[in-house]
């Protein structure tokens, strides 16, 4: 049994029960009881599906909490934010012990930042499993490869100028070398 709901355009939808599949609304809330999956359409095209598994969006098969997949390269997701600064924080909390990737509206540029706390900052390990690192280059040939000029501004020691120090080792002693 199931209730319809019509408009002046014909049927626009349904709550009801049919065997074991339950859609039940009361006062606020909608609850949704499916025995494999939870699927929302438009049309007859599917756009997202809930499972026990989790939510998939562009896949009939969620593997994970949250699995998107598309059907084109470029942009997937996109979380805006109609005035400030856009974060997506990946971690314990929102506030606390997480990677923050975001962009600066203002300022213009955008951001990954490690936080301990509010205001306690941590630091960033960029492929701290192995591979290499590039800048302005897809196939970097060493642990940090820069192609284009690089700029390194900085303060040295109290009352000291500015110091770029190269340290490397050879046949297991440790070699430093200052550039002036």
């Amino acid at each position: 049994a199931y209730l319809r709901f019509y408009d002046s355009v014909g049927a626009r939808g349904y709550v009801g029960y049919v065997g074991t599949d339950i859609m039940q609304v009361t006062g606020n809330n909608v609850e949704l009881q499916a025995s494999t999956a939870n699927i929302f359409t438009i049309g007859a095209s599917e756009q997202m599906r809930l499972t026990s598994t989790g939510l998939g969006i562009g896949t009939s098969s969620p593997a994970y909490r949250v699995h998107t997949l598309g059907n084109s390269s470029g942009v997937q997701a996109l979380f805006s934010y109609t005035s400030g600064n856009t974060t997506i924080a990946i971690g314990n909390s929102a506030t606390s012990y997480n990677t923050q990737i975001g962009y600066n509206v203002s300022s213009e540029y955008g951001y990954i930042q490690s936080t301990a706390a509010v205001g306690v900052y941590d630091d960033i390990a960029i492929n701290p499993l192995g591979g290499n690192v590039g800048i302005g280059t897809s196939s970097p040939l060493g642990k940090l490869d820069v192609r284009g000029t690089v700029y390194l501004n900085g303060t040295g020691a109290t009352g000291s100028a500015a110091q770029l120090m190269v340290a490397f080792s050879a046949s297991g002693g440790s070699n430093f070398g200052q550039i002036i």
